[in-house]
């Protein structure tokens, strides 16, 4: 559910946009941002984790790459 949130803010909030990005009904989408409103910090947290370990992975995959460029 958080990724439909992330996806609808980087769709600039535009719920038919993100509903097709992500292959959801918009009935669906609306059900999540439902969730979202009532849940906001929650949603957020999952958000910021996500985003967080996805640095992190990168990073890693950066260093990796930079050992066999020597």
């Amino acid at each position: 559910m958080w990724e439909a949130i992330e996806v609808w803010q980087d769709e600039g909030r535009d719920s038919l946009r993100t509903a097709r990005t992500l292959a959801l009904t918009v009935g669906q989408l609306e059900a999540a941002l439902g969730y979202y409103s009532e849940y906001r910090a929650e949603v957020e947290e999952w958000i910021a984790r996500n985003r967080a370990v996805a640095e992190e992975a990168e990073a890693a995959w950066r260093r990796r790459q930079a050992l066999t460029a020597e």
